[in-house]
């Protein structure tokens, strides 16, 4: 049976329909001088992109079958920036893997995401002196009333 396997094997690979079609993945479509991709990468990413849009898809229809109404324009606003996130984690490791070299989209996303970081700890820092804030004005204003009954 294994023997069987090994033969079908070698008259596709000896099929000259199967080496017309390898040719054609492996054409490479010049950007430059130094920028080549083949249609098979294209596919590739192509696809990629695709299965991870299923993915997301029965992910988001698992995660609010049990929500409310009210609750699932809130989480859709949350998913939808997960959502773009994963597209771009997912499109550079498919283009790293595909031999584009990404490390200058990753220097750039490292310094942005920095400047994100930096503005998100000043967010932070401004709602946790309003939180101070509001129950210390709340406690002086009860404290008022108190007071004055």
């Amino acid at each position: 049976m294994r023997q069987d396997f090994k033969n079908i094997e070698d008259e596709i690979t000896k099929s000259s329909a199967w080496e017309n079609t390898m040719a054609f993945f492996n054409k490479h479509i010049d950007f430059g001088d130094k920028i080549s991709i083949s249609i098979l990468d294209i596919l590739i990413v192509i696809t990629v992109i695709a299965l991870t849009t299923v993915v997301l898809r029965v992910l988001l229809r698992i995660l609010t079958r049990n929500l409310p109404e009210a609750d699932k324009g809130k989480f859709n606003v949350v998913y939808g920036y997960f959502r773009w996130l994963i597209y771009i984690v997912i499109l550079l490791i498919t283009l790293h893997s595909v031999g584009v070299n990404v490390t200058a989209v990753f220097a750039a996303s490292a310094a942005l995401l920095i400047g994100v970081g930096l503005a998100l700890q000043t967010l932070f820092q401004d709602i946790i002196f309003w939180c101070f804030y509001t129950y210390r004005s709340i406690s002086s204003c009860w404290r008022y009333y108190r007071i004055r009954w």
